[in-house]
Parts: C-alpha cells; sequence; structure tokens
C-alpha cells in the first residue's frame, strides 16, 4: 500500500526580495493571503536574522499549505521538538508564524497548530 504524502517543504515557496543592502519584506494579510494586499518595506534587523537560517526557512515552508503543530514540524524536517520550538517562537516573535487556535491531542496535550 502507498503512503500518500502532501508536498514536500521544499514544494512550497517563500519569495522574498533582497536588494543591495537590506531585505524587502512582504507585509502578510491573513485575509488576503501572503504578499496580496502589495505592501512592502525594508526588513528590520531582527527580521533579517529570523529569515537567514535556512532550517526557519523550511519551518516556514512547511506551514505554508496547512496550520502544523510543534510535534508535527519536527516530524516533517527529522527534527528534534526543543529545536524545532526554538526556530518556531522566533518566527512567531518577528510575526512570520501566528499561532492559531489551541487545541487537544489524542490523549489530552494542549497543541498549538502554527500558519
Amino acid at each position: 500500500m502507498a503512503h500518500e504524502r502532501g508536498p514536500s517543504d521544499w514544494d512550497l515557496s517563500i519569495t522574498y526580495s533582497p536588494s543591495r543592502y537590506a531585505l524587502s519584506v512582504t507585509e502578510l494579510s491573513p485575509q488576503r493571503g501572503p504578499g496580496l494586499n502589495g505592501d512592502r518595506r525594508l526588513a528590520t534587523a531582527a527580521e533579517a536574522r529570523a529569515l537567514s537560517s535556512t532550517f526557519r526557512l523550511r519551518i516556514l515552508r512547511a506551514c505554508l499549505g496547512e496550520p502544523m503543530t510543534n510535534k508535527q514540524i519536527a516530524q516533517r524536517l527529522g527534527r528534534n521538538p526543543a529545536t524545532v520550538l526554538h526556530h518556531v517562537r522566533l518566527l512567531v516573535e518577528q510575526g512570520f508564524l501566528a499561532p492559531t487556535a489551541e487545541r487537544r491531542g489524542a490523549r489530552g496535550a494542549r497543541e498549538v497548530p502554527y500558519l
């Protein structure tokens, strides 16, 4: 029996526009999707640092198609959940990921999907 998988994190795309000395960030609009409102600005130093990690970009790609919990992200990317949580928190702090409504897992554990 073949196991059907969703798109890998490399099948999804994240676009940012580097300029000569700064990173340009497209503002995200939850109602219209990323980049559809057309607002652009220079990234702050903290935002540029957050996007400078290839692993954080992989996390963002993984969360583009559907909200994923920290555990799901760790499983998809083959990393330790504690490591993933560190990077997810940094992305949330900079506004690149947002927690969605908290839910309870199979054993009653608290789960927070990120989008």
